[in-house]
Order: structure tokens, then C-alpha cells, then sequence
């Protein structure tokens, strides 16, 4: 996986900050800027994969957007990868910066 600070990032760069979760196992977290409408169809790719992620919105937002926050498996970094493409063309989303 390339960093955030490749030679040639895509619009969609990934940023990323490592945390815990409560179990205390690693995980590399992952927003994700979405339509709160959209969120019905992004929680079930994931929750399809168990241990792949755990899904938190952390800052509930009016509006009618939301930032996901992604708390994934380091295990599963390729295939959370290959669910994002597959989502890409089912809703539109975007990667963003989030809080750790």
C-alpha cells in the first residue's frame, strides 16, 4: 500500500492514523466522507467480512453528509481496498483526513 505522500497521489489519497480499539488490537483507521442517505448501502460491504472493520460515525454531523470513521484490520488492508473499489461504483464517497 502507497503512502499519502507518494510522487503521484490520487484525488482519493488514503490518510490514516493507527489506533486501538477496545479489545486492544491494532487497527489502521479510514474515513470516509459520505450521504447519510448512502450509509445503508457502505455498512453491509463491510459487515459481510467479519473482523474486516468496525464502522463509527464519531462526530454525528447535520447536514446531509457524514464522515465514517473505518477501524480496519491490518489483516484485511487489501481486501478493505478491493470492497472500496467495488463500493465506488455503487455510491459516490470520499477519503478524507479524520481525527485519531
Amino acid at each position: 500500500m502507497t503512502s499519502p505522500t507518494n510522487a503521484n497521489p490520487s484525488p482519493l489519497s488514503i490518510f490514516d492514523g493507527e489506533g486501538k480499539t477496545r479489545e486492544g488490537r491494532d487497527s489502521v483507521n479510514r474515513y470516509l466522507r459520505v450521504k447519510k442517505e448512502d450509509i445503508y448501502v457502505i455498512c453491509p460491504f463491510f459487515e459481510a467480512f467479519e473482523g474486516m472493520a468496525a464502522i463509527r460515525t464519531p462526530k454525528p454531523e447535520t447536514g446531509d453528509y457524514a464522515t465514517l470513521k473505518l477501524m480496519v484490520s491490518p489483516d484485511f488492508l487489501d481486501d478493505f481496498e478491493k470492497v472500496l473499489t467495488s463500493l465506488e461504483k455503487r455510491v459516490s464517497f470520499e477519503r478524507v483526513l479524520g481525527e485519531n
